[in-house]
């Protein structure tokens, strides 16, 4: 969830091009701040469902109690949020090839063990770590889903929109910072 706001709002910058290194910056802060800000108020919405439900299920209105409960799912999956100018539905329909193009015009970064930024060419990936970069082969699996090909399988994640991400492993999962090269 926490992972969803955090590249939701980087990736609100996708479309600029070019941009200064300050305001890059900035941008990722400001990412930082809205994944910081809106899980509470998110929690405290959830929690005020909940107490409507419990209302509805002891008066007995199923009804009422069973859209309630959706709801909640809803919220849960942070699919109700009243934001919907911020979402980029342009890219839901994009091709394999439209999303793999897609994928040379970002970069990608996130913090594991160490700061890790990923940039995609035809058919490797420049694997940049404390600007040593090594490369690896890479492919696409399913609509969204790109696995990075070496000593271990590692797999990129996007949701439809292609507004967030996670990067997987053995060792663990992190959000994704999209931005444009």
């Amino acid at each position: 969830m926490l992972i969803s706001l955090f590249t939701l709002s980087a990736s609100l910058y996708a479309e600029e091009t070019d941009l200064p290194q300050e305001i890059e910056k900035l941008n990722e802060s400001y990412a930082r701040e809205i994944a910081r800000v809106l899980p509470p108020i998110q929690e405290k919405y959830i929690e005020a469902l909940e107490r409507i439900l419990e209302n509805y299920t002891k008066a007995g209105s199923l009804e009422e109690a069973i859209k309630t409960k959706e709801q909640i799912e809803s919220a849960r999956r942070w699919e109700n949020l009243p934001l919907e100018q911020f979402r980029s539905e342009k890219n839901e329909n994009l091709s394999r090839s439209e999303f793999e193009n897609w994928l040379k015009t970002k970069s990608f970064s996130f913090r594991g063990v160490s700061h890790v930024t990923l940039e995609f060419d035809e058919d490797t990936v420049r694997w940049i770590v404390g600007g040593k970069p090594q490369e690896y082969d890479f492919k696409v699996r399913g609509k969204r889903t790109v696995v990075v090909e070496g000593a271990q399988d590692f797999q990129l994640e996007f949701v439809d929109d292609l507004s967030s991400g996670i990067f997987k492993s053995n060792i663990g999962e992190y959000a994704l910072t999209i931005v444009n090269r």
